[in-house]
């Protein structure tokens, strides 16, 4: 679905993105367990929003360090970040258009969907006569390597009740804090931001890389291709020498092994790891080709001199530009992946070939999602990781905020 104003993403995701939802399906396709939640309806409401906020995000804009994204726009991504952070931008993607970020400013992005969403409901509560809750807004810094907004304040409120809201992340789906991957040291700060309801009816805008140059560099003119460049071929040299993370970070919660559910009192249990299947068997796709391909065969094929013209050569194609074939293009069909290729253990995972890549993310197919609809539940909570490095790994730890 293209969304045209975060609004319309938050209609749509929390009519569309969870388990009672028709044509929507689990993005953990390899997950053995479920563990049901007890939650209040306070929770449920809470949580219902953060996946709708964090779903919207992560449709809107793309991240400079995560491997889907880095793949999929050739490396635009990290190309986008690095003017936002050049030129000392904010996290109010429609002021400048880039629709770019880290955690950070994904936590940043957040923090003004929930100020203005809070400013919505204030209002309904106040000249409609409607009792929304209308919670504290939190950032969490997690030991100094990821950041993400909250609602709720674990420093008052009990983790249970505090939702983090993660658009960082490829597949977002809301849990309590209890069941986040990112334990340990967390800073809260608590959100002053005001913006009014409005906000949420701008119409997204995402300009071209020329257009926000034009705006920001000294000179006002786009950087040449040379320029450019200049910058994929450095940006290649550091991700071959290690000296540049990207990270192949699909889930926020403990365990992809497991579904989370809540569920309020004589209410049903409910999950916010799902998607319309459209949108999910789209996103699974382009996480297999990612790994199957190769972070550093990525870059060497599509940034550069070399690949910018590979790129150029391939859109005429496309287009029906290049008049030396008249056959349509048809992308092969990716084989299904095993159990075994899910653990990381094929040579479809092992393929990713940046030493700083954390992969250990599962590709499933969206029947196995259908079928394990039913799952049975964790009763021992403990039991997630076989390690403490497999939980770290799934973590995902976001140097750069």
């Amino acid at each position: 679905m293209t969304v045209r104003t975060v609004r319309e993403g938050i209609i749509h995701y929390r009519e569309t993105a969870h388990s009672g939802a028709n044509n929507a399906a689990c993005t953990k396709p390899n997950a053995q367990y479920r563990r049901i939640n007890e939650a209040t309806e306070t929770t449920m409401g809470r949580l219902q929003l953060s996946s709708a906020v964090g779903k919207t995000i992560d449709s809107l804009c793309v991240k400079g360090n995560q491997l889907d994204d880095v793949y999929e726009t050739h490396g635009e991504a990290k190309y986008r970040v690095s003017m936002l952070r050049r030129h000392k931008l904010s996290s109010n993607q429609h002021a400048h258009g880039l629709f770019a970020g880290y955690c950070g400013e994904m936590s940043g992005f957040a923090e003004r969907i929930l100020a203005a969403v809070m400013s919505d409901r204030r209002h309904a509560n106040r000249k409609e006569g409607q009792s929304f809750e209308t919670p504290p807004i939190t950032l969490a810094s997690w030991e100094g390597d990821h950041a993400f907004a909250m609602l709720g304040d674990p420093r008052k409120d009990k983790q249970t009740t505090v939702v983090p809201v993660d658009g960082w992340v490829m597949r977002p789906a809301a849990h309590t804090l209890n069941n986040s991957a990112f334990t340990g040291t967390l800073k809260v700060y608590s959100s002053t931001r005001q913006v009014p309801g409005r906000y949420l009816d701008k119409v997204v805008q995402e300009w071209s890389l020329d257009e926000v140059e034009k705006k920001y560099e000294r000179s006002g003119k786009a950087r040449s291709t040379k320029q450019r460049d200049k910058y994929y071929d450095a940006l290649k040299k550091d991700v071959s020498r290690g000296r540049m993370k990207i990270w192949d970070h699909q889930w926020s919660d403990q365990s992809r092994s497991t579904v989370q559910y809540y569920q309020a009192p004589g209410g049903e249990a409910i999950s916010y790891d799902y998607l319309p299947k459209d949108e999910l068997e789209l996103k699974i796709e382009q996480h297999r080709d990612a790994r199957n391909s190769g972070l550093s065969r990525t870059l060497d094929q599509y940034l550069g001199r070399s690949g910018r013209r590979q790129v150029e050569e391939e859109r005429a194609i496309v287009s029906g530009d290049d008049d030396s074939s008249g056959e349509e293009i048809s992308r092969p069909t990716l084989p299904e992946a095993t159990d075994s290729e899910s653990d990381g253990e094929a040579a479809g995972a092992a393929s990713v070939t940046s030493p700083t890549l954390l992969s250990r993310q599962p590709t499933g197919s969206l029947e196995e999602s259908t079928r394990r609809l039913a799952l049975p539940e964790d009763t021992d909570s403990d039991e997630v990781y076989d390690t403490d490095d497999d939980r770290d790994a799934d973590a995902g730890r976001d140097h750069e905020d």
